[in-house]
């Protein structure tokens, strides 16, 4: 049927019109490349204060990518979902490093100063991820699957990247400023943690939502 059919060959057509190197696009791959760089100072153990400086400005980025796609008109279905999932590996990353400090299995580099979340509620929102990041995926062969992220993932970007903030500045301290409240840190951080695991769910049925409401409107 025609509303299962591949998004691939509207892709193609999209790359040759615009190519993938568009101003949205090249966005998208310079938030994704300071994530990596962060994440491997962060490994290694070097330079916090710059790795932090590439995680906030990786977050702050978030929707720039899609406001200059409107404004040069270069809105392309390989482009959202590559911010789509850009944004999943960006959260998952940061995601899994926290839940690793925190289980031991990875050493701190930076001192002890972690925040002390729940680590059920991180694998939560890490399986609730992983299933947005395989409805991203599946969007290339099933066009009644957004492809663009709706106001509930939208919102739930916004408070993981505040949440992330939260744990980043605490545990690399950069400039050497931190908070010296843990406790009221680490109850701020499991808030905004559930909040955005309940987020993830609610995208996910906002996608099924809109996947619905699409193969309906396919059908007429």
């Amino acid at each position: 049927m025609k509303y299962f059919s591949s998004n691939l060959e509207l892709i193609r057509e999209e790359l040759k019109i615009f190519g993938f190197w568009t101003w949205a696009n090249i966005i998208t791959a310079f938030r994704l490349g300071m994530t990596i760089l962060a994440t491997a100072f962060i490994l290694v153990g070097i330079q916090p204060t710059i790795a932090f400086l590439l995680l906030t400005a990786a977050c702050a980025l978030d929707g720039a990518d899609g406001w200059v796609a409107r404004k040069y008109n270069c809105q392309t279905i390989l482009g959202g979902l590559f911010d789509k999932l850009t944004d999943k590996v960006i959260i998952g990353a940061l995601t899994t490093i926290i839940l690793l400090l925190l289980t031991g299995y990875l050493t701190p580099k930076f001192g002890r100063t972690i925040v002390q979340v729940s680590t059920e509620w991180l694998i939560y929102l890490l399986l609730a991820e992983t299933v947005l990041f395989l409805l991203g995926g599946l969007s290339l062969w099933f066009p009644i699957i957004p492809s663009k992220a709706g106001s509930m993932g939208k919102t739930k970007m916004i408070v993981e990247c505040v949440f992330h903030f939260f744990c980043y500045f605490t545990y690399l301290r950069p400039f050497g400023f931190g908070f010296d409240n843990l406790d009221q840190v680490a109850k701020v951080g499991n808030l905004l943690l559930e909040i955005s695991f309940w987020l993830a769910i609610g995208s996910t049925l906002q996608y099924s939502i809109r996947s619905l409401k699409n193969y309906r409107f396919a059908e007429k």
